[in-house]
């Protein structure tokens, strides 16, 4: 057959060079026997007929005619297959290369996938001037976009040139950020969270900038995960960014960056009135707490016009309720009758 170039022959493997009929001991150095050794007992993988016996490419010594044949199970000869009948005879195949092709072995290591029968680890014979890097079709127990790692540190996708001095590769999953960490808003005392997520990430660091530069954070819970929370926070904490540091296989991504703002657990609302009237309701409040605040005009002098925040209404209602989450400053404002009013 011919593959990228390259004739190669099946053949039946060689038994070695003590050959014929009967219970005789054969050498340890043949193809048969390193076959034997790579199978392991009981030799299921190799292609045998009932009795085990398989055939061999040898001559018999005591019949020309015939070709000698040899248990699996053991370092035994047994009987001869007519060379005349090409479909007499078992045997596992030998693909021969020839020896005038410079060609050497590669290890392919599936990276804890594997392929038919749980193999994790191949060997492939690849051109010594370089070749094509393998499909990953077929290849169980890994996700994500899969990519091959050289023992050269270099990454070859699928169908890539590798480098003929490339002795080794690898499988790994390719880096991808699926989830960017999102700004997060706190109330003075409590935690914030902070989630990522990445395909094919093998390691997490959560890293928080301050305003000082980047560094590891220090304290909180799930650090080197891929959720983190803040301690308790503080208003010195407002402002803050975090980011993660994924690790994968063969790579490291940094996040995006994302913003911590803390509110105060205590709001202060300031009311005033401008004009005949009377402004009531502000004080301290907890954060996110419903806060009315009132106007009362005097009726007989002035109308009410509404409740203003630095120069701007923001409702016409005397009576004003809303949610407290930062300190704020309203005027009641008051407005003389004029007229015929």
């Amino acid at each position: 057959m011919e593959l990228g170039g390259i004739s190669y022959r099946l053949r039946a493997p060689s038994g070695g060079n003590v050959l014929g009929n009967g219970n005789v001991p054969m050498p340890d150095n043949n193809e048969r026997s390193l076959m034997r050794k790579k199978a392991g007992a009981p030799n299921d993988g190799l292609i045998k007929d009932v009795l085990c016996n398989a055939m061999m490419q040898d001559t018999a010594s005591k019949n020309s005619s015939s070709y000698t044949s040899y248990n699996w199970t053991s370092n035994y000869s047994y009987q001869t297959y007519n060379k005349d009948n090409k479909n007499n005879g078992y045997y596992t195949p030998v693909l021969e290369i020839p020896a005038d092709v410079d060609i050497r072995p590669v290890t392919v290591d599936l990276g804890g996938g594997f392929v038919e029968e749980g193999k994790g680890t191949l060997k492939l014979a690849v051109s010594a001037g370089g070749f094509t890097a393998p499909s990953t079709q077929g290849i169980s127990g890994m996700s994500g976009t899969l990519v091959w790692q050289g023992d050269n540190g270099d990454i070859y996708n699928p169908g890539e040139t590798v480098p003929g001095t490339v002795q080794t590769l690898t499988l790994r999953t390719k880096l991808a950020m699926t989830t960017q960490p999102s700004s997060a808003t706190a109330v003075q005392g409590t935690t914030a969270r902070f989630t990522v997520a990445a395909q094919g990430a093998v390691g997490y660091q959560w890293q928080v900038n301050d305003g000082s530069g980047w560094k590891d954070v220090e304290d909180g819970s799930g650090m080197n995960e891929a959720a983190y929370t803040t301690p308790e926070t503080t208003l010195d904490m407002d402002g803050w960014k975090y980011r993660c540091v994924v690790t994968g296989s063969y790579e490291v991504v940094n996040s995006s960056e994302a913003t911590l703002t803390v509110k105060p657990a205590q709001v202060e609302i300031a009311v005033s009135a401008q004009g005949d009237g009377e402004a009531s309701g502000g004080g301290t409040f907890t954060y996110g707490n419903s806060v009315t605040v009132t106007a009362t005009v005097n009726a007989e002098t002035a109308h009410f016009k509404g409740w203003q925040e630095n120069g701007q209404t923001v409702s016409t209602d005397a009576s004003y309720t809303f949610t407290a989450t930062a300190e704020r400053t309203l005027e009641a404002v008051f407005e003389a009758h004029t007229g015929d009013w």
